[in-house]
């Protein structure tokens, strides 16, 4: 066996792993930033509500107490 058939033959589990590799770095990216948009929807959705609940007791001249 010479060196080329040598490196033929180590070089495509070494391209099967890289590729792997590649797949794997790419999902986990993919599932931050997939992540980091549901946290962005919450704090809006969070600050939509948080902004009508003082505006609804501005309105009813809410003291904060629960009746």
């Amino acid at each position: 066996m010479n060196a080329t058939q040598f490196a033929l033959i180590g070089f495509g589990p070494i391209a099967t792993a890289l590729t792997i590799f590649g797949f794997v770095v790419v999902r986990g990216t993919k599932v931050s930033e997939f992540r980091q948009s549901w946290i962005n929807d919450q704090r809006t959705d969070l600050s939509k509500l948080l902004a009508a609940s003082r505006q609804l007791a501005r309105c009813t001249g809410g003291t904060g107490d629960a009746a």
